[in-house]
């Protein structure tokens, strides 16, 4: 956490007089990688979130949360959404393990992902 000081004005007899207010800034970044929540923070590893648990609320949040949610998340959203759809638009794709086992109880998963070879129309 960051802190700050700001004047608060507060009415005193038939004046104003300005006192100072603790003001305290939540940074995400520090969220996202507070050691208390996740295994080594700081290490890149985009697969910390397969299998297990989901982070409890508000412990990870790329685009923050609340009224404070980031503008930029649905434009983000719409940048890989137009990606994938010109990637199936312009390519035809080929499973490279068509007879991998599938594991999972509640959600059936192939054991390898899904791995493709895409090709050009």
């Amino acid at each position: 956490m960051a802190g700050g000081l700001k004047p608060w004005p507060v009415r005193c007899g038939d004046g104003q007089q300005a006192i100072p207010c603790p003001q305290v800034y939540w940074i995400i970044n520090t969220t996202n990688k507070n050691s208390v929540y996740f295994q080594d923070p700081k290490k890149f590893d985009p697969l910390r979130y397969e299998g297990g648990e989901a982070p409890a609320p508000y412990t990870y949040m790329p685009f923050g949360g609340g009224l404070r949610l980031c503008l930029g998340k649905e434009y983000a959203r719409l940048v890989v959404l137009t990606f994938i759809h010109n990637v199936v638009k312009k390519h035809k794709g080929e499973v490279l393990f068509s007879k991998e086992k599938v594991l999972g109880d509640m959600v059936p998963m192939p054991e390898k992902g899904i791995p493709i070879r895409l090709h050009p129309h």
